[in-house]
């Protein structure tokens, strides 16, 4: 690790990677960039893009930082193959940088091909992966391949997070969430959680035929 001194704008950025307490839990945000000279973002710039794909705080770091040049960063990288021959653990962590990528390039760019791309993740084998495809997923580019997978979660999905996400996510597509008809979207979304087939298919009809 670059040794900085005490009264260098970075410092606190650096400090923040050689911590594992509440401050590294609660994420980076723009206040670690404000009052850096254009030297120190460009050093920030460096140091957060050595190997950034293997951390989810370096991608938030880049985004936050300059987040039309990190999006260029990401599209290269989200079209590559991901490593197979990796421990349960690191797959997992992959995926989820992979998802969060995905995530900050669909929110400034309405191309469809990256939303197919975060498409291929709702067959995760971790279950929080599954569920940052369904919150992730913009409402703005759901296309039917997305929401047949969103469906498809609602009947198949066993894990409480993923199936929550996905059935929020379904209802928000068609303009549905508490504050609309709280009563209307409580009685659709227990009927979506914890009916039976015959029960979730009624719920999905109501919510499709939605006008």
């Amino acid at each position: 690790m670059k040794t900085l001194s005490p009264n260098t704008g970075l410092t606190r950025l650096y400090d923040f990677f050689n911590t594992t307490g509440l401050e590294r839990l609660s994420g980076l945000d723009r206040s670690y960039f404000e009052g850096l000279s254009d030297n120190e973002k460009l050093e920030a710039w460096n140091f957060l893009k050595n190997n950034f794909p293997s951390s989810g705080d370096k991608i938030a770091g880049l985004f936050l930082l300059n987040a039309r040049k990190a999006l260029d960063l990401f599209k290269e990288q989200v079209v590559l193959p991901l490593e197979e021959d990796l421990y349960p653990e690191d797959r997992r962590e992959m995926e989820e940088n992979r998802m969060l990528m995905l995530r900050y390039i669909v929110a400034l760019d309405k191309d469809e091909k990256y939303v197919d791309l975060m498409n291929t993740f709702a067959m995760s084998e971790f279950d929080n992966v599954r569920a940052d495809f369904a919150e992730y997923l913009p409402v703005w580019g759901a296309t039917i391949r997305s929401l047949e997978i969103l469906k498809g979660m609602i009947f198949t999905e066993t894990k409480t997070i993923p199936i929550s996400s996905a059935i929020r996510k379904f209802m928000a597509i068609y303009g549905l969430d508490s504050s609309t008809d709280e009563t209307r979207y409580k009685a659709l979304y227990r009927a979506l959680r914890l009916g039976n087939e015959r029960e979730k298919i009624a719920a999905i009809t109501q919510i499709e035929s939605r006008t």
